[in-house]
């Protein structure tokens, strides 16, 4: 990297297991190589958004982690799962994405994130990394209009080819 080079963001979910931790590992490679000043910042969407939008991602954390116990709320949580499609804007991509948008929208700059809700919601911003860090690729995680993409294996990569990606990306 060149010292001109455009600081890159870091935007976390929150959500889940692993998701909080994928963006860690990025930054932490990154300092281990002494080139911590391309880290702008780190933001989370749960400080970012306001209102509706907060209380929208409130209930999608919720819905998380009561979904991983049996019950009614966890068959609720698989039905809403199976519906996304990030590809697709929504409902649930507008109300999420209004105060993320506001922010991130304007720039160009690099930002990176873990979750393929928020490459939904900022489709067309140009310059996302979308770090995708499990085995196993879900239809819902494979999303287009990214500049790249970072999966943890060859096999994690390959829904993604079948998506239109090349091997660049």
């Amino acid at each position: 990297m060149s010292d001109n080079y455009d600081k890159i963001t870091f935007l976390y979910t929150n959500i889940g297991r692993g998701h909080p931790f994928y963006l860690d590992g990025i930054i932490d490679s990154i300092v281990r190589q002494g080139n911590v000043k391309y880290v702008r910042n780190r933001n989370d969407v749960f400080q970012i958004s306001k209102g509706i939008s907060l209380l929208g991602w409130k209930l999608i954390k919720w819905l998380y982690f009561s979904g991983s116990q049996d019950g009614i709320i966890s068959k609720l949580y698989s039905i809403i799962r199976k519906q996304n499609d990030y590809n697709q804007p929504g409902f649930l991509i507008k109300i999420l994405g209004r105060d993320i948008r506001k922010k991130f929208s304007s720039s160009n700059n690099p930002l990176v994130v873990a979750h393929p809700l928020l490459v939904g919601i900022l489709k067309g911003r140009g310059n996302i990394y979308y770090q995708h860090g499990e085995v196993v690729t879900p239809s819902e995680a494979v999303v287009g209009g990214l500049d790249k993409v970072f999966v943890p294996t060859k096999e994690a990569a390959q829904p993604f080819y079948e998506f239109g990606y090349d091997n660049d990306k």
